[in-house]
């Protein structure tokens, strides 16, 4: 657990306390994957949010196509960690079994390990409280802007691939 507190929650300000309500909360659950085992797969409700604590998996696009590599710490977050544009009405049951990945996520290395939440309850115990909503923006923020620096070396890198294939 201290490798997760470190990586997806101390560097952006939350608590001790505050991480470990957040992992009693949310259900936390430590999951192992196999090479070419998926993670979650396009279509599939949106029920948990997984961090990789150890591995390397593959985002995948709608036609199944490898949009680009995800390895732990920044970037880490296999999905949106938070939404801080989302209101009360979207953490109902209801609303949230309409939620489904719009892609895929598969583990290419030898053995994955993540850590899954469930989604829904992160967002509630997050928007319940002013300072982890300002927290966890942080986290999302800096989730994002990881993604974006590894996208572009790894694309450019794909699209030559492909050119000379």
């Amino acid at each position: 657990q201290e490798k997760v507190f470190e990586g997806a929650f101390m560097t952006f300000g939350f608590t001790p306390r505050q991480y470990l309500d957040i992992m009693d909360q949310a259900q936390a659950q430590f999951c192992h994957y196999t090479k070419g085992c998926f993670i979650y797969k396009r279509g599939e409700s949106m029920k948990q949010i997984h961090w990789l604590m150890e591995g390397e998996g593959e985002i995948l696009s709608k036609t199944d196509d490898a949009m680009f590599k995800v390895r732990p710490g920044k970037g880490g977050w296999l999905g949106e960690f938070f939404d801080p544009n989302a209101d009360a009405t979207s953490h109902t049951e209801e609303a949230w079994g309409k939620r489904s990945h719009c892609g895929s996520c598969r583990c290419t290395s030898d053995r994955c390990r993540t850590v899954a939440l469930d989604m829904r309850k992160v967002q509630e115990i997050v928007h319940a409280n002013p300072r982890l909503t300002s927290l966890a923006t942080k986290a999302e923020v800096s989730d994002l802007w990881g993604k974006l620096h590894r996208v572009l070396p790894e694309h450019r890198r794909m699209t030559y691939e492909a050119m000379v294939a």
